[in-house]
């Protein structure tokens, strides 16, 4: 067995995610700097069960390695776009949200996995593909 220090990683910093952010899971991260490295920075957290995005901000270092998050919009937690059901419930069709990428400050790009064999129809819909967000809505409430 062959230890390797390029095998070893060190934490450098930690985000601890707001209480009010109840995902059952988290699928992906993003960070985006308005101003090359500079604080403050977006953050975009998005949870592939509950198909949902949550926008913050990093605003400040309190001491490192940790980070302190705000949130955009008073908390709010962003359902991605459901079907259009006849019922009084919808559904999701972005299943598999793995992960998110800042186009700029006002545009994410997230990507999807192959849908799994038990998931809905509608969930295949959006299985492995690319798909683009304006979120100017969210993105520009705090600057």
């Amino acid at each position: 067995k062959i230890i390797s220090a390029l095998c070893s990683w060190e934490p450098v910093g930690t985000l601890v995610i707001p209480s009010t952010v109840h995902f059952d899971d988290y699928s992906s991260l993003s960070i985006y700097h308005r101003k090359a490295n500079e604080l403050p920075a977006y953050v975009a957290v998005t949870s592939q069960q509950m198909s949902q995005v949550w926008v913050g901000m990093i605003e400040e270092i309190y001491q490192a390695p940790f980070f302190s998050l705000s949130s955009l919009n008073n908390n709010t937690i962003y359902d991605l776009p459901r079907t259009h059901a006849a019922t009084s419930e919808c559904g999701m069709k972005y299943c598999n949200i793995e992960g998110v990428a800042w186009q700029d400050g006002s545009e994410l790009i997230l990507v999807s996995d192959k849908a799994k064999n038990d998931q809905d129809t509608q969930c295949r819909e959006k299985e492995q593909s690319i798909h683009y967000f304006f979120c100017r809505k969210i993105c520009q409430t705090k600057k």
